[in-house]
């Protein structure tokens, strides 16, 4: 197996022997500026820094303990926050010393206004940093009670009760072949698509993809993820992204199509070295948001009813199939990054959609 490592003094790995490597591209020797991230995402919780800060804690001591919550997390919590303070003015209740039927009486406002058993959960979470340390009333038993009265009431349940069938979009995949006559557009969108079904990451992990953390093989790519992502807990190993050759069928070959797309973006990326950039000048790496506009417009492409299923379900679509066609619960844990199978079933295990079309495909493929 040939192997090379990946430098990191902003170039990309030198060329390998094998052909994949030869087509990563060398990052311009101009240098990044490297953001400065914590600030503006710690300011997403004004409500908690101006408590922390009320409570005797230093400018820097109080930025480490709001990074203790991922930006996902404080955009949740802040929105939560958000309406707490405005229940509290409206009541005219101290927001940092409320008493259990105060708080009570917000969680029963929101769940009027329709929110459910994780929504009120998240509430509740978030309303905790904002009280006097003695005197935490979200721990009370009577707020563990009534949450399990709103799950009794309205229990959670997933997004879907069935998914779309993978193997639809991998037949539109299969159209979009040879690399070499597509457009950007179509080479991008093919290689979202098939990282998505292939990985079956989520789009947080896709948006990290580095070509600075990039090794190529000959038969496999692995990317180095650093950056926590939302399944990992202090102490827990990196995260890589395996992506193996696959010659039975060159048209669904992801490593192939890898190769492609970073020979194709070497000239526009200058010193962006996220694997992701738009296929649009300014040719610069792309959000979270933008991934998922990809993979909808692709779904929608291959006949998948968008206005049902949104970027997220390809992970219940690629690990159903899986499932579907026998591959060891084990091994979808693995690859999707889950530590329970409960979870799997819970909210990813879905019986397949197959209509009338689906079936005579099927029925009339190779």
């Amino acid at each position: 197996m040939v192997h090379c490592a990946v430098q990191h003094d902003h170039r990309y790995a030198k060329a390998c022997p094998s052909e994949q490597a030869a087509v990563v591209p060398t990052l311009s020797k101009r240098a990044t500026p490297t953001p400065a991230p914590q600030q503006a995402k710690a300011d997403d919780l004004p409500f908690v820094r101006k408590t922390f800060r009320g409570a005797g804690f230093s400018r820097d001591t109080t930025d480490i303990l709001l990074a203790s919550w991922r930006s996902a997390t404080r955009k949740q919590y802040h929105s939560h926050q958000a309406r707490w303070m405005q229940f509290c003015a409206g009541k005219e209740i101290d927001a940092s010393k409320p008493t259990v039927s105060q708080l009570l009486d917000f969680m029963t406002y929101l769940f009027n206004k329709g929110l459910g058993y994780s929504s009120l959960t998240t509430a509740r979470a978030s309303v905790a940093p904002l009280l006097h340390q003695d005197n935490d009333v979200t721990r009370s038993p009577l707020v563990t009670r009534f949450l399990k009265g709103v799950f009794e009431l309205k229990p959670p349940s997933a997004r879907y009760p069935q998914i779309w069938d993978a193997s639809v979009v991998l037949n539109y995949l299969r159209s979009l072949y040879p690399s070499s006559k597509l457009s950007l557009q179509q080479e991008t969108y093919k290689l979202i698509m098939l990282l998505s079904l292939t990985t079956a990451q989520r789009l947080q992990t896709m948006s990290l993809l580095d070509l600075q953390q990039l090794q190529m093989e000959a038969n496999r790519a692995v990317f180095h993820i650093n950056t926590p992502l939302k399944q990992q807990r202090p102490g827990s190993k990196s995260t890589r992204v395996v992506l193996s050759s696959y010659p039975h069928d060159n048209r669904l070959d992801v490593l192939d199509v890898l190769t492609h797309y970073i020979a194709a973006t070497r000239d526009k990326r200058g010193t962006e070295s996220k694997l992701f950039i738009s296929y649009k000048p300014p040719h610069k790496r792309v959000s979270t948001e933008t991934l998922a506009r990809w993979l909808r417009a692709v779904m929608k492409d291959a006949g998948i009813d968008t206005s049902i299923y949104k970027a997220h379900s390809t992970r219940a679509a690629a690990t159903s199939l899986a499932r579907h066609k026998g591959v060891p619960i084990t091994d979808i844990l693995e690859v999707a990054g889950w530590q329970s199978e409960k979870t799997f079933a819970q909210f990813y295990d879905k019986p397949i959609e197959r209509g009338q079309n689906q079936f005579v495909h099927t029925l009339l493929q190779e």
